[in-house]
């Protein structure tokens, strides 16, 4: 039997629809990317259980945790994060919701916020000294996560991973469904807090964060700006470049490139302020991809008139990293679109 070819559905943004044209699709694509990702309970607001305080580095850190509210989850659903502010802060400050990365690190989660960067300083100390405050959640199989899967808690690492990607699956969603409304209800206690000027708000990750900040940013107009570290990948690259098994399991999203790949995605940011920063070795983000989600999305900011807000560099000799030159990037970047 010979093979079948699927002919793609997908719409291509070159050359450049007009603004009419692009909104009318936009309001459609949205549409699509959330059946994709599958049905969930409406999220609201979560009731917070803050759990202690601690110093980190001479800044106020809290941990919290809430219920997602999905009851398909079990104790899986409690919900464990950070929030780090700046010290003795006289007005309400931006938030910055800050996306742990993946790497096979199933016990890190939320700590990477604690972790030194390439910097010397931890995240949350870059993050924080520049006038932000950071709040980070565990996502499913991570953190104090692990060990509250389908499986029970003799079951850690891929295999959780695997089993809730199984689960969400038959019921009719998707694992990265499931993480993004995690994340979404995380940036709703960001922006509920007393603290925190809601209206100045960021989200900001490397590898699985860049993903995840990407898809807030294009899926909720609340984010005023993203910076997206080592993952602006597409799909149809990564496919020719022999890589489907380079990304974890959470990262495929059934039936998703018979509709678009991700320069769609990227252009769902527009007129936001959004920030790619790769590097040319890194195997996770192809550089012929990467190329086209630039040409692609910076179409859509020109519809927008609004070429500043979106900024993409690739680094020759980099590979999948957060480097101290890219943090330079990072302060500038959102310095200028959070106005600190």
């Amino acid at each position: 039997m010979q093979p079948v070819r699927v002919q793609s559905l997908m719409l291509t943004l070159t050359p450049a629809p007009t603004l009419q044209q692009w909104k009318k699709y936009r309001k459609n694509s949205l549409i699509a990317l959330h059946r994709l990702l599958g049905y969930f309970p409406p999220p609201s607001l979560p009731e917070i259980t803050w759990l202690e305080t601690f110093d980190h580095f001479g800044l106020p850190a809290q941990k919290f945790q809430f219920d997602n509210q999905d009851p398909i989850c079990g104790p899986g659903s409690t919900v464990a994060g950070y929030f780090i502010k700046p010290p003795n802060a006289a007005k309400p400050v931006p938030g910055l919701l800050f996306c742990h990365w993946h790497g096979g690190q199933y016990d890190l989660g939320k700590n990477q916020l604690l972790q030194t960067s390439s910097t010397g300083l931890t995240y949350a100390q870059e993050l924080v000294s520049k006038g932000y405050a950071a709040l980070c959640i565990d996502c499913p199989g991570f953190g104090e996560r692990a060990g509250t899967g389908p499986n029970g808690t003799t079951e850690r690492g891929q295999a959780e991973e695997q089993a809730w990607f199984k689960l969400h699956l038959w019921h009719g969603r998707t694992l990265w469904g499931a993480m993004l409304r995690d994340q979404y209800l995380a940036l709703q206690i960001l922006r509920s807090l007393p603290e925190i000027n809601p209206n100045r708000i960021g989200v900001l990750g490397i590898s699985l964060g860049c993903s995840l900040a990407t898809w807030m940013m294009a899926l909720h107009t609340e984010i005023r700006v993203c910076v997206g570290v080592a993952c602006t990948t597409r799909y149809q690259e990564l496919i020719e470049d022999h890589g489907l098994n380079r990304h974890s399991i959470y990262y495929y999203v059934p039936g998703i490139l018979q509709h678009f790949d991700m320069e769609v995605l990227h252009a769902l940011c527009a007129p936001r302020a959004l920030l790619c920063l790769n590097g040319a070795e890194d195997k996770l983000a192809p550089p012929k991809g990467v190329r086209r989600i630039e040409e692609d999305t910076a179409s859509i900011y020109s519809a927008y008139n609004a070429h500043n807000a979106f900024k993409s560099i690739v680094y020759p000799g980099v590979g999948h990293a957060w480097t101290p030159e890219m943090w330079h990037e990072t302060h500038a970047w959102l310095n200028q679109w959070l106005n600190v």
